[in-house]
């Protein structure tokens, strides 16, 4: 209320002795139980300290309630649609959260200032429009250890064929691992449309069967072991290196939404609908034991 002694710590206009001065009489005036075990606690303190202590704290009048936060955020939100509002809330509160901690716990120095939320909530809002999708699963790790030696997934079985070292096939596991988190993200948002990522998966099969046709072009049922696998291997760096252009949406560049893909086409089942080695599928028969 505007008598209250707390007005004395809405802003500057009171010095630390006087809020000092003013706050022991009110609480020398308190009967209660629970004020009389804070009062035993600052008397311990000093002079000086006490007026540190009281020094410390502001007090910002008529701020908005935790629980209409929301609301006044999803104001900012009238350029994204109605139905990705809820989500890119939650994203931006999960990053101021991470944030605070951060502040609080001293690893970050800098305090957070309005420009920089600002400018984070545009950063998200951008990636809710028409030719973008959000990216949330960069850095992200499965849960236990990668195992590119004995995981028996098929794509992970055609890069061994390819006697790949097991730092590139880890790296394949992990961008197989973000695009599918990452397509399972998108789809319980509803952030895809209708049909989007078989349209998307059919086009990279295009793509890649126009790539393995020059790849393979020079490989006959003659062709030595060592020539299938420089094959293989020419055609697998293609698809790492240079598919970038292959987005599902204009401006989604993030390299592992493509590469995983390749890997999850690979790992089709009950057939890859992509191979790398040229071989691949008629061994894949023999395993399974189908006519090719």
């Amino acid at each position: 209320s505007p008598n209250s002694f707390l007005t004395l710590f809405t802003g500057v206009q009171a010095d630390d002795g006087t809020r000092a001065e003013v706050a022991a009489n009110i609480l020398a005036q308190s009967q209660s139980r629970e004020i009389a075990k804070v009062k035993s606690e600052l008397d311990g303190l000093t002079a000086e300290e006490t007026r540190d202590f009281y020094g410390r704290i502001t007090i910002f009048p008529a701020a908005p309630r935790i629980n209409e936060i929301p609301m006044l955020v999803d104001q900012r939100l009238r350029t994204v649609r109605r139905e990705f509002r809820v989500a890119l809330f939650e994203r931006l509160e999960g990053w101021w959260t991470d944030t605070v901690i951060k502040l609080l716990s001293g690893e970050r120095k800098k305090p957070i200032k309005v420009q920089e939320v600002s400018d984070k909530l545009a950063a998200l809002a951008d990636e809710y429009r028409a030719d973008n999708l959000p990216i949330t699963f960069r850095n992200r790790h499965p849960d236990g250890k990668i195992d590119a030696l004995n995981d028996p997934r098929i794509f992970v079985e055609q890069l061994r064929v390819l006697d790949l070292p097991a730092g590139r096939i880890q790296n394949a596991i992990l961008d197989y691992y973000r695009a599918f988190e990452q397509r399972s993200s998108w789809a319980r948002e509803n952030l895809l449309v209708s049909g989007e990522i078989e349209e998307y998966e059919d086009r990279l099969v295009e793509e890649w069967a126009h790539y393995r046709e020059i790849a393979f072009e020079t490989i006959t049922d003659d062709s030595q072991p060592d020539a299938c696998i420089a094959a293989g291997k020419e055609l697998y760096l293609w698809a790492e290196m240079e598919t970038e252009r292959l987005r599902i949406r204009e401006r989604v560049m993030e390299p592992y939404v493509v590469r995983g893909a390749f890997h999850i086409l690979a790992n089709s089942t009950p057939s890859p609908r992509v191979y790398w080695h040229p071989r691949f599928m008629q061994r894949l028969a023999q395993l399974l034991g189908i006519a090719a």
